[in-house]
């Protein structure tokens, strides 16, 4: 048992980096404004896009998914809406969820952020902070 705990933790280590590396690898547009790091694949809606514009935002919204609540996709997937125009934006993994999480699900918030745009007009947001706006 120990020693597959330990190997579970050596494996979670090496794995991480990878995950946090997402698209942020990927060549964007030469000198990184993305500041988001979107997970591998297909749900990395950043991978191979040039980014246009990126910049520092405080926004207050919701973290709602696009198939249960927005009835929108025909899977789930969590996005961050927008209080004042309901405009949706994927949310990157290295987003700081534990502080939406803390005040509560699908509660208001007001979140500190980066928010980036590509060259096809597909918009991210990194949150780095969020409170209650209440």
């Amino acid at each position: 048992m120990r020693k597959f705990a330990i190997l579970s933790f050596v494996l979670l280590m090496f794995s991480a980096p990878a995950f946090a590396a997402g698209c942020e690898g990927e060549s964007h547009d030469g000198d990184h404004k993305a500041g988001c790091a979107m997970a591998e694949g297909k749900t990395c809606p950043m991978k191979g896009k040039k980014v246009v514009e990126s910049s520092d935002v405080e926004m207050t919204g919701k973290v709602v998914c696009m198939h249960c609540d927005l009835h929108k996709e025909e899977s789930c997937r969590k996005v961050f809406q927008s209080e004042k125009d309901q405009a949706t934006f994927d949310i990157c993994p290295m987003s700081d969820m534990k502080s939406v999480e803390a005040a509560g699900e699908k509660a208001l918030v007001v979140v500190t952020a980066k928010l980036v745009k590509t060259d096809d007009g597909a918009m991210a947001i990194e949150i780095k902070s969020a409170k209650s706006a209440s």
